[in-house]
């Protein structure tokens, strides 16, 4: 619709009309993710805005056209040249024409504001001359309210000089971002649209794709880029160099004699210089040394030939200058959840991992990466459940929509229902199909990095009902888990594991007890806080510490490693060390879950605490397991490959609190306490844990857990899982008889003389 075209009504329609919105906010309500604001600008005065005047339902998106004459003057000529001499020939007679062009290139440039169903809605420049003249192999796009929400976090990705508190570092903070997608998203085309409007509309500006083999970036080129780009029309379209159907390049510069810079106010086309190409290789050092001012990095998650995360530490040295301190560049990451390749999947995981809104360097302002994340959920523009004002109906629709769309349930309601299908059946096919749905249209970020049935076996139906139970739950303990430290109370004094090491008391034998104390950036996760009678029960037999009730609690741990410089360089994480897992078992208490209650209202048999943390001294790690086993009382069932744990108990005299293996072949017990990293072990350890989430996930606490169950790929990858491994662990500890025979073997009578039971 024309923007002088003003339909005068009375107060009766624009009362109606609602008030345009401040911000909207990305990644919402997502566990894994931090959500994100976007703020949008303020609106103009209400009657410059398109479709004022009229009623809310006709007020919608509309394509911007040619006018008639314009369209005329295009068809009798045969180049963009003898367009713009007609109009220049004669202005006065062309004005609104020109003016017209002006209009596009007004909104192109700043964004166009429209009524959409009674309410002012922003479009940026980016989104409008995707809609308005970037063809698709279909046409036009329809217009989007996810897509409009895509553009304006690219443009926030591209703009921003603040971290997410706020502060101004008064240069860009953001390369650009990673966005992890169901197929058919049409994020390639918008990627390179929007790479398109940063090298056709600066001088000297070079783009390029880079794809996961050495052909289908030349696909994307020569099939999205060239035709959306003959397509367009001829006042976006800058000088170029060669053929009107490159194959390799797409050159913006003066091959011969043409219209300098500034000779033209109409189409502003001028010799710019740049070019936008494509990689041929997916190898890293493709565009090594080079200049890029943008860049579209497609399908890094099936990329198997090259480490996607050592070819960023290449390519994003292209976009800026001075190692990062002033940034030129912008690059997207666009990602088909659903064609992820293992290798691929994981060094993708691990970027995207390393793009936290929140975890960013104070100095730069900048994410590990330097990139952000954005996940949109499956049923959120899902075809089909598509508005007639191009809103995504996502619950029930109302009245209109449900006639538009021919269904009475939004989209969540039909992915799930889909789901629920294929599990009711529950067969290997209706298995496969259901692992197949949730690969194809995940509804949540950590469904973009799930493992299908050939991975690890997990009962992934399970797992996803209990991270969305725990997703609900999160703020209430009682269904969910507190998060805080356990710390040594020594006459008094509250110390830290670092603390109670740095006064060197462990070296002096001082005693204490040992108290959790909450705090929302503790490095603990618990599920039962232990009143003061019942924590610290311990007692010594020949100057050894043992829990009074060996039993009741099984912990484990999974000590950190010190890594090869390579591990370290592909990781992305500059420390030494990977995380320390560690977890406690709670063993079934018969007393209060007997033989004839039904498993699912059981309150023992489960995980009661949980810690995934990096801590650079590995000695305060293996002290915070020795007080987490004190706690509760807990025997310690530790993977021995590392000797820390062990070691570290045996120095501190808590040698009592190390589990044991029996050879069930000997009924000897094992020479070392624990479980090793062995094949198999390991393979005891994944049908341990893949019992257990299939007769207790429906009510474990620990959401960290369940989401490495959901995401380690298999057996080999269990070293970069350590809270899994050492719950696994602790699952193997379970099946040990060592508490039992400790039990049966300790006379109390005869160990009067040298027995010292501690109640604190």
């Amino acid at each position: 619709m024309e923007e002088n075209k003003i339909i005068k009504r009375g107060k009766r329609v624009t009362s109606l009309y609602l008030p345009a919105d401040e911000f909207f906010i990305v990644n919402d309500n997502d566990p894994d993710l931090d959500p994100i604001k976007i703020y949008l600008p303020e609106p103009p005065n209400l009657r410059t805005i398109d479709g004022y005047g009229l009623k809310p339902e006709d007020q919608m998106w509309e394509v911007p056209k040619i006018p008639l004459e314009l369209q005329k003057i295009i068809n009798e000529s045969d180049t963009s040249e003898q367009i713009i001499e007609t109009l220049e020939a004669d202005r006065l007679k062309y004005q609104d024409e020109i003016d017209w062009i002006k209009l596009q290139w007004e909104r192109r440039e700043n964004g166009y504001w429209l009524f959409i169903n009674g309410k002012p809605t922003y479009l940026d420049g980016w989104n409008y001359f995707y809609c308005g003249f970037w063809h698709l192999d279909t046409g036009l796009p329809e217009y989007r309210d996810r897509d409009r929400r895509f553009f304006l976090f690219a443009r926030d990705c591209y703009t921003t000089t603040k971290d997410w508190t706020g502060k101004n570092y008064f240069f860009r903070t953001v390369l650009g971002f990673a966005y992890p997608k169901h197929r058919r998203d049409g994020a390639t085309h918008k990627a390179i649209c929007i790479g398109y409007e940063i090298i056709s509309k600066n001088i000297n500006y070079y783009g390029g794709i880079q794809s996961f083999d050495d052909n289908n970036a030349q696909k994307h080129f020569q099939e999205k880029l060239i035709p959306a780009w003959q397509n367009m029309p001829f006042f976006f379209r800058p000088i170029f160099d060669g053929s009107t159907n490159p194959k390799e390049k797409l050159v913006f510069k003066e091959p011969g004699k043409r219209s300098k810079p500034g000779e033209t106010v109409i189409s502003k086309n001028v010799v710019l210089g740049g070019n936008f190409t494509f990689a041929t290789t997916s190898h890293r050092k493709f565009y090594d040394g080079g200049k890029l001012h943008f860049i579209d990095l497609e399908e890094e998650g099936k990329t198997l030939r090259e480490n996607v995360l050592e070819r960023w530490e290449v390519i994003r040295e292209c976009l800026g200058q001075g190692a990062g301190a002033k940034l030129h560049g912008f690059a997207i990451h666009p990602t088909t959840v659903a064609d992820m390749e293992f290798q691929g999947g994981e060094n993708y995981h691990e970027l995207c991992d390393m793009s936290k809104y929140k975890d960013v360097n104070e100095i730069s302002g900048m994410s590990r990466s330097g990139l952000r994340r954005l996940f949109i959920p499956a049923f959120d523009g899902l075809e089909g459940f598509v508005g007639p004002y191009g809103e995504s109906i996502i619950d029930t629709p109302t009245k209109k929509q449900s006639l538009f769309i021919r269904k009475s349930f939004g989209a969540k309601k039909y992915l799930q229902k889909r789901k629920d299908e294929f599990l009711k059946i529950g067969d290997i096919a209706s298995m496969r199909a259901y692992y197949v749905q949730v690969e194809l249209y995940p509804i949540c970020y950590a469904d973009c990095f799930r493992i299908n049935d050939g991975g690890s076996g997990f009962d992934i139906a399970i797992l996803d009902e209990s991270i969305r139970r725990l997703g609900i739950n999160k703020d209430n303990p009682a269904k969910s888990t507190l998060c805080g430290d356990f710390k040594w109370v020594v006459d008094g004094e509250i110390l830290s594991a670092a603390e109670f090491l740095r006064k060197n008391y462990h070296l002096k034998n001082v005693e204490g007890k040992v108290e959790f104390f909450d705090d929302i950036n503790g490095r603990f996760e618990i599920s039962k806080k232990l009143d003061s009678n019942l924590s610290n029960k311990k007692l010594v037999i020949n100057g050894i510490y043992q829990p009074l009730n060996p039993k009741d609690y099984t912990a484990s741990a999974d000590p950190f490693k010190f890594r090869k410089k390579d591990e370290v360089k592909v990781s992305g994480n500059k420390s030494k060390m990977s995380n320390g897992g560690g977890s406690v078992f709670w063993e079934r208490d018969k007393t209060i879950d007997p033989e004839d209650k039904d498993i699912k209202d059981w309150e023992s048999g489960r995980f009661v605490c949980t810690y995934n943390n990096l801590t650079n001294d590995e000695d305060e790690y293996a002290e915070e397991m020795l007080m987490m086993s004190i706690y509760y009382g807990a025997m310690m069932f530790p993977e021995i490959n590392v000797r820390l744990i062990w070691k570290h108990f045996d120095k501190r005299g808590y040698g009592g609190y190390l589990k044991y293996d029996i050879d069930p072949i000997t009924g000897k017990l094992k020479d070392k306490p624990g479980f090793t990293s062995l094949e198999g072990s390991k393979q005891k350890l994944f049908n341990a844990v893949r019992n257990y989430i299939k007769h207790h996930g429906h009510r474990e606490r620990h959401i960290g857990f369940l989401k490495e169950c959901k995401e380690i790929p298999g057996i080999w990858q269990m070293t970069k899982y350590d809270l899994f491994t050492a719950c696994g662990g602790a699952l193997l500890g379970s099946q040990s008889d060592y508490g039992e025979l400790i039990i049966r073997n300790k006379d109390i009578a005869e160990l009067d003389d040298y027995l010292e039971v501690y109640e604190f």
